[in-house]
């Protein structure tokens, strides 16, 4: 039942995509702009610099791993739908993906709760 979990949490895939994109160009854009601080001491900082900037490669890496898995989750969602007849599209599209009641989706279908129900049931075999 993975393909359920990942229709019911779509729209929260949708904004964690978002906002991951949104740090990894962040984490980029602090990475370019780690840049030497020249002193007139000689002395050795410890390679601070380096260190922040293996520190955002490494958040980079991990930020990009995650993005690919929501990727994934999206894209296994979207096929999904995209194999379904048009009216059960549009039930799951309803009842799971924008967390409508089913028996506001029965009054508005004119069918029963049931009848919701076995369409889900079936569509997600």
């Amino acid at each position: 039942m993975v393909i359920k979990r990942d229709l019911y949490n779509y729209h929260k895939n949708k904004k964690a995509l978002k906002t991951l994109q949104d740090k990894i160009l962040f984490l980029e854009t602090r990475a370019t702009k780690i840049t030497p601080s020249y002193s007139d001491d000689n002395t050795i900082h410890g390679g601070s610099q380096e260190d922040r900037m293996l520190d955002s490669i490494a958040q980079n890496i991990e930020v990009e791993s995650l993005l690919k898995k929501t990727q994934e989750r999206i894209k296994r969602a979207d096929d999904f739908l995209k194999r379904l007849r048009p009216y059960q599209r549009h039930i799951i599209t309803a009842c799971i993906v924008n967390h409508a009641p089913f028996e506001k989706v029965a009054k508005e279908e004119k069918t029963s709760v049931q009848n919701i129900y076995q369409i889900i049931n079936r569509a997600l075999r």
